[in-house]
C-alpha cells in the first residue's frame, strides 16, 4: 500500500494529476492508499505499527474517515486502475 504521493507520475501527464512529480490525482482522498503489485524491502525498524486499511467500493456513498483503498497501481505498465468517481465527477475529491 502506498500514499498517492508515493506512486510515480505517469509517463504522460494526466488531466487530473496534482503535480508532475507524483501520481496523486485530484479525486484521491486524504485517507486513501493505493494497492500495488510492487513490493519493496523495508527496514523493520522503520515501522511505527499496524494499520487497518479497508476496501471502499465506490458505489458506497458513506464518506470514509478511516484508511481505505479503492484503486490499484500496476508497476509494470505504470497505470492506475480506473476509478468510477473519476469517470463521474470530482465531487468526491479529498474524502
Amino acid at each position: 500500500m502506498y500514499w498517492a504521493e508515493e506512486i510515480p507520475a505517469p509517463p504522460v501527464k494526466a488531466a487530473d494529476q496534482v503535480s508532475k512529480d507524483s501520481g496523486r490525482r485530484t479525486y484521491h482522498g486524504s485517507h486513501e492508499l493505493i494497492a500495488s503489485n510492487y513490493m519493496e524491502v523495508l527496514d523493520v525498524l522503520s515501522f511505527a505499527g499496524k494499520a487497518d486499511v479497508y476496501h471502499w467500493p465506490e458505489e458506497d456513498d458513506n464518506v470514509q474517515s478511516k484508511l481505505f483503498w479503492r484503486q490499484t497501481y500496476n508497476r509494470k505498465n505504470q497505470e492506475l486502475s480506473v476509478s468510477c468517481m473519476r469517470q463521474i465527477s470530482n465531487a468526491f475529491a479529498n474524502i
